[in-house]
């Protein structure tokens, strides 16, 4: 368990962390605090992430039967002229209108387990990415979480669009979702360790994390995969 800051002392909420060579991970509540359960004993390294400031490495020592406590304290990396943004409508940061406006024209819907999927590492930016493969049959859902997910990701945390910052999974996301139509498809990445999304359709893509709208990428994962009445 653990809990996230930043200076001057105020809470992050929403902040991505991972436990390093795992896929255990998550974020942090509106208060900051956070909970990782069934992480092995021993030396591990977490990785903490959050919007606009600096990436963090710690490194813990778990040991069997007891609760390891993490106090993380975040760098603000940098400051958004919030006033100048908002003049233009640029602020704060929101889905592509392009993606927004694709997502509802989709007339089919199915969800899919990912596996073999490395993005970019945040350590090393030149890191590869392995081809997108998928595990098991889709299934499919019905297009009321079509809206479900949209409505989730107009309230995520996304990345500033003028400093062009991408935030990615340090994880594997294991968690698909495609659209198809009479228009462009679109396809959602999720990952249900880290809570971070990418929303694919053509040449336009992009990242966030699930913040807000976290309560509702959780009931569509949990509809999807692991309903038995679906």
């Amino acid at each position: 368990m653990g809990r996230f800051g930043s200076h001057p002392c105020r809470p992050v909420a929403y902040a991505n962390v991972v436990v390093e060579g795992t896929n255990k991970g998550t974020q942090s509540d509106s208060a900051g605090d956070f909970v990782i359960t069934g992480v092995p004993p021993g030396r591990h390294v977490v990785i903490t992430r959050a919007i606009f400031c600096v990436p963090r490495r710690d490194t813990v020592i778990v040991r069997s039967g007891e609760i390891t406590v993490l106090q993380v304290r975040l760098v603000r990396a940098w400051a958004p002229p919030a006033d100048s943004l908002k003049k233009v409508g640029r602020w704060p940061p929101r889905l592509d209108p392009v993606l927004a406006a694709r997502i509802p024209s989709g007339r089919n819907m199915t969800a899919f387990h990912l596996q073999g999927v490395l993005r970019m590492n945040i350590r090393d930016a030149r890191a590869h990415r392995e081809s997108r493969e998928t595990q098991g049959p889709p299934r499919a859902c019905a297009l009321a979480w079509r809206d479900t997910l949209l409505e989730a990701l107009q309230v995520a945390d996304y990345a500033s669009p003028l400093e062009g910052a991408v935030h990615e999974c340090a994880c594997s996301p294991d968690v698909g979702v495609r659209l198809s139509g009479s228009g462009p498809q679109v396809r959602i990445e999720l990952c249900s360790y880290c809570g971070e999304v990418r929303v694919i359709s053509g040449s336009v893509s992009q990242f966030a994390f699930f913040g807000k709208g976290s309560e509702r990428f959780e009931r569509f994962i949990h509809y999807a995969f692991y309903d038995s009445t679906h």
